[in-house]
């Protein structure tokens, strides 16, 4: 905009007028993003009233809370092949089949 050019941005100004219109300025900018998010949420969450609900397990909870406490105590590079390898010792460990290394 014209002020910019004559002021550059974040540059404090000693007349209080030009202030003013630089906060009117960045005030209008910010209250457009905000109704950009605004709107963006309205349409997000009339598209999520068309998908499915899940009924969740009742243990799923305990076991993510599980498995997140050993991820974040061992800290492995490959999540995938940690989570792969905790269910197995946990079926091994529950008597229960363990899927063959493939």
């Amino acid at each position: 905009s014209h002020l910019e050019r004559i002021i550059p941005p974040f540059t404090a100004s000693p007349d209080p007028r030009v202030e003013a219109v630089r906060k009117r300025s960045l005030l209008g900018k910010a209250a457009v993003r905000v109704q950009q998010r605004v709107e963006h949420s309205k349409r997000m969450s009339s598209e999520a009233s068309y998908v499915k609900e899940f009924k969740i397990p009742e243990t799923f909870q305990t076991v993510l809370r599980d498995l997140s406490r050993e991820v974040l105590r061992e800290q492995p590079a490959d999540i995938n092949a940690f989570a792969y390898e905790y269910f197995r010792q946990k079926l091994q460990g529950a008597g229960g089949s363990v899927p063959e290394d493939g």
